[in-house]
């Protein structure tokens, strides 16, 4: 191992002793301020796995710091590992700082974390976020201590520890490192023999909740313990972790941490029927796994019980669910189809799996040709050999041929599976399979799991091909046929070879009978899974891809005839947008290229393929969308783009165009040296790069970012400093690319950052600045992100592109809540910006209260999610919580075209808006919106939708129309893919 030392003494960076303060305002979520008299020290625990990235939540108080802060890493025998100095300039406001570890740092075992400054004050310093210690990771801190003492044995024994709190980290260890998408727990399963007796632990309970509790105590064979919540570390012997609903949830989520590794379930109990705590229950899918009441709880994911029914038998019920997510019953449905060829190796992969639970494998024969001999032979002989003894198989015979809609109908049918997986008979599965769907529903955020498919053997040995990529990482995804490549998580990946879904979120027939492929020459072929997993997708039901389970097509010749094949397929493709219209625009990306690649397929193997009137009512459907997305199919070079990181929802969209996005750190603006996870995946073409590592001849283009403060951050009100713009401007000096930029602001304005500003010329452009801006880009294309922007700014050379959106991603609206308004520090530090004070005026005195506005609340997603998965799940959350409401007031009066805007308008919200960049080109008001500058008639707009909901649902689905039409990133991406094609 190598070791990084460093001749800089951590501890003698301290300077003279200053007088004691006082911590007593430290609670768990608040932030630990770091000062010239203190150490803190943290032991971070990283076995087994060793740790490659480490990050720790920053609080700047919103104000620019110039302090110096020190990291620095000690192993527990005082070894120097690693220390890294910075700047607080360089610190953004709760954001993750990442500490830059080596590329081939690696240490296993236990690691201190030091942090100290040598200069900060009161005035002058930064924070830590902190959350709730579960155990083993506890903070110390010392005060007062000689500089020149180092003896890290020494500092904490004479520190003052902290028993409940811990440093708010990330941590990615290389178990996480190997895939994008992973949700493999380890391979402890419960087991699933009833628990004679059950020990609870009560903790943070009051002494009325505990008599009542055990009031409902209704059994002898329930043990009750009840504990402080500083006494559960320490507490070993439950069987489950109850804990009240009205719990802190930083602190809930700690306990959760607990209960996860101890391999137990954390319950919330209300014992007071807290409607109000009922409120943030999207939060408690992260950590709980139930919740018991007096009352019933509904949720489609969380497991409930009724008190009333009594403790234990309370208690036993969500334990058994418990049990069951982590350990169910998974079916197999598999049609057999005369591919008798094949099925010893599938029957094979299904005896490698790992996973210990019960399988069940339903094959259904379609009057294809006999093949259960081969069946019986291959499970009996596994059987001789001891092989998974809870891998069964039953088949059941169709009297005729039904076709493998029918078929898998009736597989599920008969299925006694907790989890269905559909796969087809000539599929070869990876050995993690079967356990990686499993872990991957076991988390209550998904009813659908999908995964790599359409990978096929071309003549390898099946066992070999599957020995091959099982060896390597991320093969598998990079092999695949997905129908969405961009979105992992589509409808349109849910193909029937990499497949399931929970059995008790089947509430019709999975598949469509008019879609059934069979021996009749009149049936069509293919798009039945797809069709299917639109239908899922309406409902609303959560979709995840993860690359751990994959599947390998044996390939074979067809027993369609070939010049049958594409008449076929291109039958049942028009099937589906007759019976899904709203289709053609929704998956418009995909379907029209598909359509390109079924008329190709057509003419090579049919003369006459112009002549199928399939075809040519597809082709009628489609005119005019081929102009929008040719564009995005044609093959350009793939680009290298040097860039920086900036505004991440705009950047995860914009990285949907498939070239390579190089983000450079380093250049001193502290939003462009991380990610920010809370609003966007990372993708997988988009890598951090120091500066130092950056040659030009490695780069096609230089892509830039900027607003409206990266020249004149002295019109800022002391909000903005200078290094705002350092990296913009680094790349306008010195970068010597050809470049193109977009401008994510409007010219900047008096009063634009003072919330009291009353002068004569409030909103007025401060036309210095915007001519200084203007001028010093006149040598670069400007992409605006509205008209209106364009306009205002008047640069040299520019044109407008608007946002996209994939529909995908957008679930349809609920409803089932009212209005939704942003507010929050972001609003009220530039009131005339955002439209605070037309918001002030629309919601006075005067306007219902039961119509009052909510703020968007976002729950994080499961403790166990990192990073990227953090990401995709958060998004995720994000999307799912939008959706919920009716209506979306946006009072912004300078933003270009805000993002916030269009996103409701995805899921069908009607958006009421003040009249600014462009909103009068696409919202005809009472059709399919409203908007105004007027507060009064604003106040009327909402209070009329909140009273007609048959109107905001009629409104709302003409909403969701114009924005899957002209929001579509099909749309965005061909004007994005002829910026970049003059580049090529």
């Amino acid at each position: 191992m190598k070791l990084y030392k460093y001749s800089v003494d951590i501890f003698s960076r301290l300077l003279h002793i200053r007088r004691p303060y006082n911590r007593q305002d430290i609670k768990v979520g608040n932030p630990f301020p770091i000062y010239s008299n203190s150490i803190l020290i943290q032991k971070i625990d990283v076995r087994p796995f060793s740790i490659n990235r480490l990050a720790f939540l920053i609080a700047t108080y919103q104000r620019v710091n110039n302090c110096k802060l020190s990291f620095s890493l000690f192993s527990n025998v005082n070894q120097l590992l690693f220390n890294e100095v910075v700047s607080a300039e360089l610190l953004v406001d709760n954001s993750f700082y990442f500490l830059n570890l080596p590329d081939d740092f690696n240490y296993k075992g236990e690691l201190y974390i030091v942090i100290s400054s040598p200069d900060a004050t009161s005035s002058n310093c930064v924070a830590l976020w902190t959350e709730m210690d579960v155990g083993g990771s506890a903070l110390y801190e010392c005060q007062n201590i000689r500089k020149d003492i180092i003896d890290l044995k020494f500092l904490l024994n004479r520190s003052l520890k902290y028993p409940s709190l811990i440093l708010k980290m990330s941590i990615s260890q290389q178990k996480f490192s190997n895939t994008l998408r992973s949700y493999l727990r380890d391979f402890w399963r419960p087991s699933l023999n009833p628990i004679v007796t059950i020990h609870l632990a009560l903790v943070g309970f009051d002494q009325s909740q505990i008599k009542l509790l055990l009031q409902l105590k209704n059994s002898y064979d329930l043990k009750v313990s009840s504990l402080k919540f500083d006494e559960l570390e320490s507490f070993f012997e439950c069987q489950a972790i109850l804990i009240p609903v009205e719990t802190d949830l930083i602190l809930a989520r700690s306990l959760g941490k607990i209960a996860r590794r101890r391999k137990i379930p954390l319950i919330l109990v209300d014992t007071r029927n807290n409607s109000m705590n009922r409120k943030i229950s999207d939060d408690w899918l992260s950590f709980a796994d139930g919740f018991l009441g007096l009352e019933i709880f509904y949720s489609s994911r969380l497991p409930s019980g009724l008190l009333t029914n009594g403790l234990h038998t309370a208690v036993e019920e969500i334990f058994n669910k418990y049990q069951i997510r982590r350990s169910p019953k998974v079916s197999i449905i598999t049609i057999l189809s005369g591919k008798s060829d094949q099925l010893r190796y599938v029957i094979k992969s299904y005896f490698n799996q790992t996973y210990e639970g019960d399988i069940e494998v339903i094959y259904i024969d379609d009057c294809f040709g006999n093949t259960e001999s081969i069946i019986h032979e291959e499970f009996s002989r596994y059987a001789i050999d001891g092989q998974m003894p809870k891998l069964t198989y039953r088949i059941i015979k169709n009297e005729r041929n039904l076709g493998n809609c029918a078929s898998r109908n009736r597989g599920i049918a008969s299925s006694t599976g907790d989890i269905i997986v559909i796969i087809d008979a000539d599929c070869i599965i990876n050995s993690q399979f079967i356990a990686a769907h499993v872990d991957a529903h076991s988390y209550l955020d998904c009813e659908v799991v999908i995964g790599p498919c359409n990978i096929e053997t071309n003549g390898v040995p099946p066992l070999q091909k599957l020995a091959e990529i099982e060896s390597k990482a991320g093969v598998a995804l990079a092999e695949s046929d997905l129908q969405d490549k961009i979105y992992l998580d589509s409808f349109l990946n849910c193909i029937t070879r990499n497949f399931s879904i929970k059995k008790k979120s089947i509430v019709e027939d999975l598949f469509d009978l008019d879609f059934s492929y069979s021996l009749s020459s009149d049936s069509g072929f293919g798009w039945e899974d797809v069709e299917m997993g639109y239908r899922l997708y309406k409902r609303g039901l959560g979709i995840k891809f993860t690359e751990d389970a994959f599947s390998i097509h044996i390939s074979h010749t067809s027993s369609v005839p070939e010049i049958e094949k594409p008449k076929r397929s291109i039958r049942n493709f028009r099937k589906l947008f007759l019976k899904h219209p709203e289709l053609r625009d929704i998956a418009r990306r995909w379907a029209t290229k598909t359509l390109n690649a079924l008329n190709d397929w057509s003419y090579k193997v049919d003369p006459l393929h112009d002549e199928n009137t399939d075809l040519l009512w597809l082709k009628n459907l489609f005119f005019g969308t081929h102009r929008i997305t040719d564009q995005i199919n044609i093959q350009h070079k793939k680009l290298r783009v040097l860039t920086y990181r900036w505004h991440v929802p705009h950047q995860y969209e914009l990285y949907k165009s498939g070239h390579d996005f190089f983000l450079v750190k380093g250049l001193g603006t502290p939003l462009c040296e991380n990610w920010q996870y809370e609003h966007r995946p990372l993708p997988t073409n988009a890598h951090f790069i120091n500066i130092e590592d950056v040659n030009e001849l490695n780069f096609d283009l230089a892509l830039l970012h900027f607003d409206e403060n990266v020249l004149n951050h002295e019109n800022t009100n002391g909000k903005i400093g200078p290094e705002w713009g350092a990296t913009f401007r680094h790349f306008v000096e010195k970068v010597n690319l050809p470049k193109v930029a977009v401008c994510h602001g409007t010219p900047q304005f008096h009063g634009q950052y003072t919330p009291n500003y009353d002068k004569p010329d409030l909103m007025a452009v401060i036309e210095p600045a915007r001519l200084r801006l203007v001028e010093y880009v006149k040598n670069i294309e400007i992409i605006c992100n509205s008209y209106q922007a364009q306009r205002e700014w008047g640069f040299f050379k520019s044109r407008v592109i608007w946002h996209g959106f994939d529909p995908a991603e957008f679930l349809p609206s609920t409803y089932t809540k009212g209005i939704l308004s942003p507010q929050g520090p972001l609003v009220n530090s530039r009131p005339h910006y955002r439209g605070f004070y037309i918001y002030q005026q629309v919601f006075s005195t005067d306007f219902p209260k039961e119509f009052s506005p909510e703020t968007l609340n976002v729950p994080d997603p499961d403790i166990e999610y990192i990073d990227n998965i953090f990401a995709v799940a958060k998004y995720k959350n994000y999307i799912d919580q939008i959706r919920q409401y009716s209506v979306y007031f946006n009072p912004t009066l300078r933003s270009p075209m805000p993002r916030a805007r269009c996103e409701p308008m995805m899921c069908g919200i009607v958006t009421v808006n003040t009249n600014n960049h462009d909103v009068d080109l696409f919202i005809k008001n009472g059709i399919n919106g409203f908007y105004s500058n007027e507060p009064d008639e604003l106040r009327e707009q909402l209070v009329y939708l909140m009273r007609n909901p048959v109107v905001i649902r009629k409104m709302g689905e003409q909403s969701r129309k114009t924005a899957i039409d002209i929001f579509n990133h099909d749309r965005y991406l061909a004007e994005w893919s002829m910026v970049f094609k003059s580049f090529a």
